[in-house]
């Protein structure tokens, strides 16, 4: 019985353990926002951070493939969904709504992480390339907040804002 209780106790250790462990590897975000941002930027799968700020989700790309895909060929947004484009340098910076079914806002982001011009661009796909809806940032922008046409507007977030990327940019390396 002595045995049994132990092997009863030691099994509930481990349970605790397994769980502690699997809780400590889920994808975190800052608890609060940065002071002065008006938008908060988190990796998809994060908790949502303590803030009355707008929240956006995101996938985050990084890889001169990734950025090449973006969001074409997708047929819909979470809500409060999106992709962070992540360069490794400032430039300035041309996007096309190819192969996209999508209308989306597409925010230029400086290496100051304020927001330098804000696009809506209606759907692509299917169009000649000639005709595909194209946005630029006009200055050099370092990030490229895509999300769901009118998220932006509708969170009243344009020009000149702040915008919190520290959580979506851990262990990112731009390529």
């Amino acid at each position: 019985m002595k045995a049994l209780a132990a092997l009863l106790v030691a099994a509930g250790l481990a349970l605790l353990l397994v769980a502690g462990l699997a809780a400590s590897c889920a994808p975190k975000a800052a608890t609060s926002a940065r002071p002065g941002a008006r938008l908060v930027v988190v990796p998809i799968g994060a908790r949502k951070p303590d803030t009355d700020r707008p929240v956006a989700f995101v996938e985050v790309s990084s890889t001169p493939e990734t950025r090449s895909r973006g969001l074409g060929g997708r047929d819909r947004l979470a809500p409060d969904s999106g992709m962070l484009f992540v360069y490794a340098t400032d430039d300035v910076r041309n996007y096309w709504m190819k192969d996209c079914v999508l209308a989306l806002d597409i925010a230029f982001i400086d290496r100051d992480q304020r927001i330098a011009s804000v696009a809506t661009l209606p759907p692509g796909a299917g169009r000649p390339d000639q005709e595909i809806a194209r946005a630029g940032s006009k200055v050099p922008a370092r990030y490229v907040l895509e999300t769901s046409a009118g998220w932006m507007a509708g969170h009243g977030l344009g020009v000149g804002d702040e915008v919190d990327l520290t959580a979506a940019l851990v262990g990112v390396q731009a390529r």
